[in-house]
C-alpha cells in the first residue's frame, strides 16, 4: 500500500501529489518539533553534530583560509584551490575578514556571511531544475519536490554544517543531461570542488570511452593547476599529501560525529575497529562482525561495479549515473551523510528507471526525520557553547534510528539498481545471442 503512493496519476512516471504533500507535511511537522526542542534545550537535536559551537564551520573555516596563508601547510586543507577562489570573491564582496584571528571570530562578526550562506543553500537547488531532464514533471510537482528537499534531514544537516558540497548540485544535473565537452567540464568542476568526485571518471571507464576519459582528465588537471596559480598559493600541491593523510586517518571523526548522519555501512566497521583497537580483550565475535560489515558493503559495491563493466556500452546513461553516485555515497563514511543530497539532483534519473517507485520509496526513507525515534541517549558532563543560542548548554548525546536505517537503505538502493542493471543486461544479451543463433540456422 505504501508503494502505491508513489504511482503518479499522470501518464508520466513520478510522485503522486498525495505522496508529495504527505511527505512535505511530515517534514514540516518534524521541523516544528525541532524548533520546539531548540527553544526548550538551546541546541539542535539528533542528527546534528554534538559540538554545538561548530554550526556553519564547514563554510567559515575555508572562508577564513581563503584570505590567509598556510591553508595547505598549517590547516592541512583537502579543498582544491577553486573553493578558495570562490570564497575569496564572497569575502571581498562583503568585506575583508583579514582582521579576525580565526574562523570562529569571522563567523561571530555578524558581517552578513550567514545570509549569503542561506541564499546559496536555498537558490542553488533551484538551478538544478534548469536541466531538461526535469521536464517530465509538472511545475507543481517540481515545487513540492523542492520544498521537500529543503526541509529534508540531509539538506538541513548539510546547511547546519555549511558544507560546500551544495555547490555541486547544479553541476550534477548538468553532467548527466549533457554529453561530450559539457559533461567533461561539469565533472572537472565537481572534482575541483570535492576531490572524491574523481569517482565519476568511472562513467567513461565502464563505457570504454577512453578518448572522453582523457579529455575529462585533461580539463580537470588544467582547471586544478590554473586555479592554484590564480590563488597565488605556492603550496597548493600539498593537497595531495593532505588527501593521503586524510584517507588514512582512522580516528578523524569521533563516534558521535560518525553516527550523526551516516550514509555508508562502513561507519559501523570504523566504530567497531576503533573499539577493538582500544580494547584487545573484546570477544572474537566483535572482530568477525566488523569484518562482516566491511565485506557486505564492499562486496555489494564490487558486484555492482562488475556488472557495470560487463554491461559495457549497452548500459544506459541513466543506469550508469545512478549507479556511480550510489556507489560513491556507500563507499566510505568519510564522505559524509550530506552526500545524500546528491539524490535530489538525480530524481529525474530514478523516475526513468524500471523500478522507479521502489527507488523513490527508498529516497523518502533517506529524507525523512527518522532521528526523532531515539535508540540511545547519554548526557555529556561538560557544557557546550551553543552558537545558535549564544550561551553554554548541557547536551545529551542521542542516536536515532536513522543512524542505522539510512546506511542500510542506501545499500539497499545499490542492491536494487544492481539487480535492475543485471536484468536489463542479461535480457539484452540473451536477445542478441538468440538473433545470432537464428541467423546461423538460416531461420
Amino acid at each position: 500500500m505504501v508503494i502505491q503512493l508513489f504511482k503518479s496519476k499522470k501518464s508520466t512516471p513520478g510522485f503522486s501529489y498525495t505522496s508529495l504533500l504527505l511527505i512535505l507535511f511530515v517534514q514540516l511537522v518534524a521541523l516544528g518539533c525541532c524548533y520546539v526542542f531548540f527553544l526548550k534545550h538551546g541546541y539542535l537535536p539528533a542528527p546534528y553534530v554534538l559540538d554545538k559551537n561548530d554550526t556553519f564551520m564547514d563554510f567559515f573555516h575555508p572562508l577564513f583560509w581563503s584570505i590567509h596563508e598556510g591553508r595547505y601547510s598549517e590547516w592541512n586543507s583537502v579543498y582544491p584551490s577553486l573553493n578558495f577562489i570562490l570564497l575569496k570573491v564572497i569575502n571581498r564582496l562583503i568585506g575583508s575578514g583579514e582582521q579576525f584571528a580565526d574562523a570562529f571570530s569571522l563567523r561571530d562578526s555578524e558581517r552578513g556571511f550567514e545570509l549569503v550562506l542561506l541564499i546559496i543553500f536555498f537558490t542553488l537547488p533551484l538551478t538544478a531544475f534548469f536541466s531538461d531532464a526535469w521536464n517530465l514533471l509538472s511545475k507543481l510537482q517540481r515545487l513540492l519536490i523542492y520544498l521537500i528537499f529543503v526541509t529534508s534531514t540531509p539538506f538541513l544537516f548539510c546547511l547546519e554544517r555549511g558544507n560546500l558540497i551544495i555547490l555541486t548540485l547544479p553541476l550534477i544535473a548538468h553532467s548527466y543531461s549533457k554529453n561530450g565537452l559539457p559533461r567533461a567540464i561539469s565533472i572537472a568542476l565537481m572534482v575541483n570542488i570535492k576531490p572524491y568526485f574523481l569517482f565519476l571518471f568511472l562513467i567513461y571507464v565502464f563505457k570504454r570511452q577512453w578518448k572522453e576519459l582523457i579529455q575529462a582528465l585533461t580539463i580537470t588537471g588544467l582547471l586544478f593547476f590554473l586555479s592554484g596559480i590564480i590563488l597565488l598559493d605556492s603550496e597548493f600541491l600539498l593537497i595531495f599529501s593532505n588527501l593521503i593523510t586524510h584517507s588514512k586517518a582512522t580516528e578523524l571523526f569521533s563516534v558521535p560525529e560518525l553516527l550523526s548522519l551516516p550514509s555508508s555501512l562502513t561507519v559501523f566497521n570504523r566504530i567497531l575497529d576503533s573499539v577493538i583497537f582500544h580494547d584487545s580483550h573484546l570477544p572474537i565475535s566483535l572482530v568477525f562482525l566488523s569484518r562482516l560489515v566491511l565485506i557486505i558493503n564492499m562486496g555489494s559495491l564490487g558486484l555492482c561495479a562488475g556488472i557495470l563493466w560487463l554491461a559495457n556500452k549497452r548500459i544506459s546513461d541513466n543506469h550508469l549515473f545512478a549507479a556511480i553516485f550510489i556507489m560513491l555515497t556507500n563507499i566510505n563514511c568519510n564522505i559524509g551523510g550530506y552526500s545524500l543530497i546528491f539524490y535530489f539532483a538525480l530524481i529525474p534519473i530514478f523516475l526513468r528507471l524500471k523500478y522507479s517507485k521502489y527507488y523513490l520509496f527508498i529516497l523518502c526513507i533517506l529524507s525523512l526525520p527518522l532521528d526523532f525515534f531515539i535508540l540511545f541517549k547519554a548526557p555529556i558532563s561538560s557544557a557546550y557553547f551553543s552558537f545558535l543560542l549564544g550561551d553554554h548548554v548541557f547536551v545529551n548525546w542521542e542516536v536515532g534510528i536513522g543512524s542505522f536505517l539510512r546506511p542500510s537503505a542506501n545499500l539497499l538502493l545499490c542492491w536494487l539498481l544492481t539487480f535492475e542493471v543485471w536484468k536489463d543486461f542479461s535480457s539484452n544479451y540473451s536477445i542478441k545471442h538468440l538473433k545470432t543463433d537464428s541467423l546461423q540456422n538460416g531461420t
